[in-house]
């Protein structure tokens, strides 16, 4: 869900103060294309770039904080192990019978993300859409995440020019932009499953997968949307029927 600071980026992206919709996504490890393809293209880049040493050193707070997380999370282990000793039998077969709802329910959300083959990053065909947009992913932006903005007739990517470590908000650029007619974003799951999984799918027939920070307003968009059965008086470029790829 896009903070206001976001919100307030996303207005200046698009030039105007139409209802729209926008979440940070990122997309998996893109797949080594055949070799005459790549050099078709220029041999463009395959993987972000690199966080130079200057805002490297914005993370040293970000690893102290990891390594206090691990110690908070040891302990917590350590003390729940603990009290497990001194549970009742009851309290162990409950808690048992939980996590054993939690292990179904994880296998079900696995065999659905397969099924909609959301655990590829896109439908294979490098000729099409998703293809040639994936060999100029990070050639026209380093940066590993993509701003997914929905507004009235139109789906934009923007993203800083580089990788950085802040500022992503500020330093996003327009990078690629769709009309409703050239691609729709398509939720799968039906919002089942708190993933951050959607799909972006273009008039071809290709598609590529990406990952939308949670909670996701494109996510959620797009369930209100099939809610009230299509009804989609914004006109967001969205596909609320079954997404089948």
């Amino acid at each position: 869900m896009a903070s206001a600071t976001l919100q307030r980026r996303i207005t200046e992206l698009l030039g105007h103060h139409r209802p729209a919709v926008g979440d940070w996504c990122t997309i998996g490890r893109i797949p080594e294309p055949p070799a005459d393809v790549r050099t078709a293209v220029g041999g463009g880049r395959l993987r972000p770039g690199i966080i130079r040493p200057l805002e490297a050193l914005q993370y040293v707070w970000v690893l102290l904080a990891l390594v206090v997380g691990l110690v908070a999370g040891l302990i917590e282990v350590l003390l729940t192990l603990a009290a497990k000793v001194f549970q009742s039998k009851a309290k162990r077969e409950a808690e048992e019978k939980a996590r054993l709802k939690l292990v179904r329910e994880q296998e079900e959300r696995d065999a659905a993300i397969a099924e909609h083959r959301l655990d590829r990053v896109f439908d294979g065909d490098w000729n099409g859409t998703a293809g040639r947009l994936l060999l100029q992913w990070y050639g026209r932006s380093s940066h590993p995440e993509r701003l997914v903005i929905m507004s009235a007739g139109t789906l934009v990517l923007a993203a800083p020019p580089r990788r950085t470590g802040a500022g992503r908000d500020r330093k996003a650029q327009v990078i690629t932009t769709f009309t409703g007619d050239e691609a729709v974003v398509q939720d799968p799951l039906r919002g089942r499953w708190k993933t951050g999984l959607f799909r972006i799918r273009f008039a071809d027939g290709s598609w590529l997968v990406l990952t939308a920070e949670e909670p996701s307003g494109i996510r959620e968009c797009v369930m209100v949307i099939r809610q009230r059965d299509g009804e989609n008086p914004s006109g967001f470029p969205v596909d609320a029927g079954s997404g089948a790829p």
